[in-house]
């Protein structure tokens, strides 16, 4: 009976930590983990789409597994959809940086990058499962992520 109880409560309170967590992110936010997500559809260079996502409270998404650029690719609308992420080697060529200041560990660039083929290419973007450098200034939509709002 009281393993019952338990496994009940147990239930119960997780159901209620999902709910909670949903409610920490702005609406029209996306809950993974425990950050917050957005796809913004506004063609920009990477500073400029840098910059819009700070003025949301946010930076330029930062990936830092497969699970979260499977989770990334999922808010594009379409395979084919170019979108900036965080990532920058513009202090150091070949030092990759996320804008958020978190550590640079995941990589999974497309044969052949980073290859500076745009010179000089300090920037990146996701697109079909993969990641490639790209010069800051070309356009691509944006991919936002913070920490949920406690």
């Amino acid at each position: 009976m009281l393993r019952s109880f338990l496994l009940l409560f147990i239930i119960f309170s997780m159901g209620n930590a999902q709910v909670d967590l949903a409610k920490k992110c702005p609406n029209g936010w996306t809950i993974f983990g425990l950050r917050c997500y957005k796809y913004i559809s506004q063609p920009a260079n990477w500073i400029r789409a840098e910059r819009n996502c700070q003025s949301l409270g946010a930076n330029l998404a930062s990936v830092r597994n497969k699970l979260e650029n499977s989770f990334l690719l999922s808010l594009l609308p379409s395979a084919s959809t170019r979108s900036w992420v965080g990532a920058h080697d513009a202090v150091q060529d070949g030092q990759w940086l996320w804008s958020d200041g978190t550590v640079f560990g995941y990589t999974n660039w497309c044969s052949g990058e980073p290859n500076n083929s745009e010179r000089p290419e300090n920037c990146l973007e996701i697109n079909f499962s993969k990641h490639t450098s790209r010069a800051r200034i070309s356009n691509q939509n944006a991919l936002c992520d913070m920490l949920d709002r406690k």
